[in-house]
């Protein structure tokens, strides 16, 4: 299992488009989650203008993939 099957798991869908992993949370809100390099992420919610708009939950490294799976699960 990687950080792409967690997603999934937790109903996320990869936009080609922004090049994200986006979950919406209904009502015109969303969760994005972007992977600069490996264990470097953003994790942002709000708006579905994912690229500017939106409260940033996470952004800098994940020290192991147990601590992405608690990130993820809390979304």
């Amino acid at each position: 299992m990687n950080y792409k099957d967690v997603l999934k798991e937790a109903g996320f869908l990869y936009s080609d488009e922004y090049e994200l992993w986006i979950k919406s949370k209904g009502f015109g809100q969303s969760v994005s989650v972007e992977m600069f390099m490996k264990g470097l992420f953003t994790i942002k919610k709000g708006s579905r203008s994912y690229t500017t708009d939106g409260t940033i939950i996470f952004d800098g490294f994940i020290n192991d993939f147990n601590e992405f799976k608690e990130i993820i699960k809390k979304l």
